[in-house]
């Protein structure tokens, strides 16, 4: 699924810099900040037995 959307200039940059400094993409770091928020809010779903490696991650 794609999804589009708009940033803040100064929001984008300092999220740009954020993916950089863990080596990852941008894609890959709003990714994982999503899926470690809905994770955070819905800790229950977690302890169901999914095994912690990328293909349990949202996507």
């Amino acid at each position: 699924m794609n999804i589009q959307m708009r940033l803040d200039p100064e929001i984008l940059e300092a999220a740009k810099k954020a993916a950089d400094a863990e080596g990852v993409t941008l894609s890959e770091y709003l990714r994982k900040l999503l899926s470690e928020d809905v994770e955070a809010k819905n800790p229950a779903k977690r302890d169901v037995g999914e095994e912690d490696d990328q293909d349990s991650q949202i996507r």
